[in-house]
């Protein structure tokens, strides 16, 4: 008796097929910009207004502290994309 291999399952490759499209409609590789405006518009002038990625990290760190937030690593991550 043979074994099948996870891949050849229709459930495998219909799973594999959905995730692909959640990640490309999420992600959106058609975009021209990382960040819409329309997202961002409350702190991309704090980024705007650093030059460097540790200013703007921090810039918007103070920010969000000022709300009573902190999103160290999301904010790292914007600042490094921008």
């Amino acid at each position: 008796m043979r074994e099948t291999l996870p891949f050849k399952s229709a459930e495998f490759v219909i799973t594999s097929a959905a995730l692909a499209l959640a990640l490309v409609l999420i992600f959106a590789p058609w975009r021209a910009t990382d960040l819409e405006l329309r997202d961002f518009s409350e702190f991309l002038p704090l980024l705007e207004s650093h030059a460097t990625f540790g200013a703007g990290w921090e810039a918007l760190n103070d920010y969000y502290r000022t709300q009573g937030r902190g999103n160290v690593l999301t904010t790292g991550l914007i600042s490094a994309g921008f």
